[in-house]
C-alpha cells in the first residue's frame, strides 16, 4: 500500500513492461547465448505473429500462476489485514465460522487461503492486482479491467 493507505497502480504499460522485460531476460538466459538485441528481436517477432502472448510466454516460462498467486497474496496478506476486517466478505466469513472478534486475525489468514474469496478481495480492494492475476490466466497481451466487468 502506499502511504496514503490506496493501492498503487499498476496499469497496461507496467504490465507490459514488467513482463516484456522479464521474458527477453529469460530468453537471454535459455537462448544459447542470445544478446540482449537478438532476445528483444526473436520475442517482439513471437508476439507480432501471435506464436505467444505476453501473459502464456511468463506463464509457461518464466513463473507458474500459481506462484504467481501465491507470491502476491503473501506480500499482501499483511497490507490488506486492516482493510479486510471491514470488508463484507470477511465479515461473513467470520460469522459463518462462529469466530469472535478476538479469532479476526487467524478468520483471515484462513480466508486467504480460499482462492476465490482471496479473489473477490483483490477484486475489491486491489483492483489492478486482481486485473494483472486475471489477465496471466486469460492469457493476454494487455492488461484488461477485469475488476470493473
Amino acid at each position: 500500500m502506499e502511504n496514503d493507505g490506496d493501492p498503487p497502480s499498476f496499469g497496461n504499460d507496467d504490465f507490459m513492461s514488467d513482463l516484456d522485460s522479464a521474458n527477453i531476460i529469460y530468453l537471454m538466459r535459455n537462448g544459447e547465448g542470445l544478446s540482449f538485441l537478438e532476445a528483444q528481436a526473436i520475442y517482439y517477432n513471437m508476439l507480432e505473429t501471435g506464436e505467444i502472448t505476453r501473459s502464456t510466454f511468463f506463464v509457461d516460462n518464466v513463473v507458474d500462476l500459481e506462484t504467481v498467486r501465491r507470491e502476491i497474496t503473501r506480500e499482501l496478506v499483511s497490507d490488506l489485514l486492516p482493510h479486510a476486517k471491514e470488508h463484507p466478505i470477511v465479515i461473513d466469513h467470520v460469522i459463518q465460522n462462529n469466530q469472535g472478534a478476538d479469532m479476526m486475525g487467524i478468520a483471515i489468514t484462513k480466508l486467504f487461503e480460499d482462492e476465490n474469496l482471496t479473489m473477490e478481495i483483490l477484486r475489491e480492494l486491489v483492483p489492478d492486482t486482481y486485473n494483472f492475476i486475471r489477465t496471466l490466466e486469460e492469457g493476454l497481451n494487455d492488461m484488461e479491467d477485469f475488476a470493473n466487468r
